[in-house]
C-alpha cells in the first residue's frame, strides 16, 4: 500500500512566504522547496488562511497604503497558487467539536490550535509546518511530526 505524505501548512508558515523582509522568510521558503522535494501532498485551511490574511492586513495597515485590498488579493493568490495545494476543513458533526476541549486540555493549546489539530487529525495529515511552540506537546505525544 502506497502511504501518501502529506503536511498541512500553519499561518504562520504562509505569512512568512509573504513578508520577504521578515527573517524567517528564508525559512518558510526553504520549507515549501523541501517538501516539493520530498513529495509531499500539501494541505491547509480556511482557517489558516484567515489568521494568515489577517496576519498580513496588519501588516500592510501600518504601511498606510491607499487600499489594502489589492496587496491582499496578490498575497492571497500566491499562496492559493502553490502547486498541489489543497484546501481542507473540520469535521462539521456535533460530537467532533468536544474533541476541541480534550485538545485544550491535553496539549495546552488555544482554542484556534486545537481546531488545526483538529483538522489535521480528520483529514490524518502525518506532519505539520509550523513556526509555532504551542504544538511541542503534541509532537512529544507523537500524534503527528513537525516538519
Amino acid at each position: 500500500m502506497n502511504h501518501m505524505k502529506t503536511c498541512y501548512l500553519d499561518a504562520n508558515v504562509l505569512v512568512y512566504l509573504c513578508l520577504h523582509d521578515s527573517p524567517f522568510h528564508k525559512k518558510a521558503i526553504d520549507i515549501i522547496e523541501k517538501l516539493y522535494l520530498d513529495q509531499y501532498v500539501l494541505y491547509t485551511s480556511p482557517l489558516a488562511l484567515d489568521e494568515h490574511i489577517h496576519a498580513i492586513k496588519r501588516t500592510i495597515q501600518k504601511e498606510k497604503l491607499q487600499s489594502i485590498y489589492p496587496t491582499l488579493h496578490a498575497v492571497l493568490e500566491s499562496i492559493l497558487d502553490l502547486t498541489g495545494l489543497s484546501l481542507i476543513n473540520s469535521p462539521t458533526d456535533l460530537a467532533s467539536q468536544f474533541h476541541i476541549l480534550t485538545y485544550m486540555k491535553d496539549y495546552s493549546l488555544k482554542t484556534r490550535d486545537a481546531y488545526h489539530l483538529l483538522i489535521m487529525k480528520y483529514h490524518d495529515i502525518s506532519h505539520f509546518a509550523t513556526f509555532d511552540e504551542d504544538f511541542e506537546k503534541v509532537f512529544a505525544d507523537g500524534m503527528m511530526e513537525k516538519y
